[in-house]
């Protein structure tokens, strides 16, 4: 039976900071490399080539923060770097150390000779290692396994030496389980407790203490590149793993450190390492690397505000940010760029405060003329985030934007998102902000009438189709029309007042427009698609990346841009 190998790789162990900020311009975010490769490539080479720029690594600790301190570390979870949907694959070009994040650097867990690893969670899994719903036909790998409980070790090596001749002795595979500073003995990958048993059985016959024990999805198991457990440890628990050279995970080069835990019945990989280090892979996939200098330092500050503040206030949780646009898109040392390293080391240490306290510092793509006050958009009141105009930002071509929805797709669209129904009936904006931020929206149809707020509605209809909350809703009933001061408008023509051939106003309760030879051209009592006409890219909240470009490129220095789009602060 083949076994999925990796090396136990614990690495620091960090769940969700899940701070539900969108630093979103999408046109930087995209897949991270979803390979497999089982021997060494010409980009594993390459890569090998690139580590020679990278400096040592140091061991992340988990000390409080206080005060700025351009080494502190971010907890990044990745999430676009995965081979298989529990499982990732881990590359060096020396070997991995292992150390309990407890601890810190002093307390090593092991050391494992290998360059290449696989990280999975523990659980049932086919030839393809794709992972399954409990035991079917091919499935290959199980989460049952038999504990020893003869044997209880304050070593890896003590551990591993007892898994090895256990292993020679009876020809299964034996290896180390590690819990809570101790180190265990365990016993086999069964897909089922009655395969289980029938090992337990003879093991019991020679004196063995044994206990079966199901692991999966709470389990973390790494298997070497020879295909057997160099070790097991519980889901929950804190590991760090470094190496001294480079660390790639499914063929994407991180700096600093990786880590693997269970969260809620999935494997979580997180990257451990520094500030700096972290706003080199970020900058240049929230913006452009070839704008203009002070655009890219403003857009800096800006990431390394928000990214500290999430670090400083960290959650119950064991990350800090994501690697996409729910917290700002990080993609590794292979995305970074000269020019944005050159921002981060050039603007090291400045961040925006307000009263003396770092902000949030929200940013998108483009306004579409201005920018939105934060209690229009979600609901915390902010004094630095309020709407100023952006006229800057125009030079976007997502200021003005038209997207549509026929009538069955909304009708799908919105069953789908728990709100039943077999026909829309109407969609009619109630309320709109200062700076023209749709803030309610009632959709009206035949099973009910509900309001939708806020970003809340931009969630329901989806932000392809609503690239922003500033928009407004037509109809094929619309026509456009040139109005006197020569402005482009439209107008519903259902219940319009027209003028008639002898000039007689009426009104137009129409129900259909006729051709010359009577024939009906269109029905004014079906609508069968609604058109959205918008303006601007994103939540609209604090800096437009664009509106930043077009002040660097007028001559505006970065803290101007950083004081017109977050109101009252200083750049320090």
């Amino acid at each position: 039976m083949r076994k999925i190998f990796c090396f136990i790789l614990i690495f620091n162990l960090i769940i969700l900071g899940n701070v539900s900020v969108y630093a979103d311009n999408s046109d930087f975010i995209g897949d991270g490399n979803d390979t497999e490769e089982s021997d060494l490539t010409e980009e594993d080479l390459e890569i090998l080539k690139l580590s020679q720029m990278l400096p040592s690594n140091e061991l992340p600790t988990s000390n409080p923060i206080d005060g700025y301190d351009s080494s502190v570390n971010i907890r990044v979870k990745i999430s676009k770097s995965r081979t298989r949907n529990e499982q990732v694959r881990l590359k060096t070009n020396t070997s991995f150390i292992l150390y309990d994040d407890r601890y810190g650097s002093n307390y090593i867990i092991a050391n494992i000779a290998d360059i290449k690893l696989d990280v999975l969670m523990d659980g049932y899994y086919n030839s393809s290692y794709d992972i399954q719903n409990g035991a079917l036909a091919d499935t290959v790998l199980g989460p049952i396994h038999i504990w020893i409980k003869d044997f209880k070790y304050d070593s890896f090596d003590e551990a591993y030496n007892k898994s090895v001749e256990l292993s020679k002795k009876y020809g299964e595979e034996f290896y180390p389980f590690y819990e809570d500073d101790f180190y265990y003995v365990y016993c086999g990958m069964y897909v089922s407790r009655e395969s289980a048993n029938t090992y337990v059985n003879k093991l019991q016959a020679d004196g063995f203490n044994c206990y079966v024990d199901d692991g999966s999805g709470r389990y973390v198991v790494v298997y070497n590149s020879s295909d057997y457990i160099e070790l097991m440890y519980k889901g929950n628990t804190s590991i760090n793993f470094s190496s001294n050279g480079y660390i790639t995970m499914n063929n994407v080069l991180y700096r600093g450190y990786m880590g693997f835990y269970v969260d809620r019945s999935a494997l979580a990989s997180i990257n451990i390492l520094s500030l700096k280090n972290y706003l080199y892979g970020v900058v240049p996939n929230e913006i452009f690397s070839v704008w203009p200098e002070e655009c890219l330092k403003a857009q800096t500050i800006a990431a390394r505000t928000y990214a500290y503040s999430c670090a400083k206030n960290r959650t119950k949780y064991s990350y800090d940010v994501k690697d996409n646009q729910n917290s700002q898109v990080y993609k590794g040392y292979h995305s970074e760029k000269q020019s944005t390293n050159k921002s981060v080391d050039d603007t090291d240490g400045i961040m925006i405060y307000y009263s003396g306290d770092l902000i949030t510092a929200y940013f998108h793509s483009t306004s579409g003329g201005c920018t939105e006050d934060s209690e229009n958009i979600w609901i915390r009141e902010l004094p630095y985030i309020r709407g100023v105009e952006d006229a800057f930002s125009n030079i976007s071509s997502s200021t003005t934007w038209k997207k549509s929805l026929t009538k069955s797709e909304l009708i799908r669209l919105l069953n789908s998102k728990g709100h039943p129904c077999n026909d829309v009936l109407d969609l009619e904006i109630l309320e709109v902000s200062e700076h023209h931020r749709v803030i309610k929206l009632k959709i009206t149809t035949d099973r009910e009438d509900f309001i939708l707020i806020k970003e809340g509605i931009r969630k329901i209809f989806g932000y392809k189709i609503l690239m922003s909350s500033w928009f407004d809703i037509g109809t094929v009933n619309d026509v456009s029309y040139i109005s006197a001061d020569g402005s482009v408008d439209r107008i519903d023509l259902e219940g319009a007042t027209m003028i008639s051939k002898d000039g007689i106003s009426k009104s137009a309760d129409l129900k259909n427009i006729k051709g010359k030879d009577e024939s009906i051209i269109h029905n004014l009592e079906y609508v069968d698609e609604y058109f959205f006409y918008g303006r601007g890219f994103g939540h609209s909240l604090g800096m437009s990346q664009y509106g930043a470009k077009e002040m660097a490129k007028l001559g505006f220095n970065y803290e101007e841009i950083l004081k017109h789009y977050y109101t009252g602060v200083e750049v320090k």
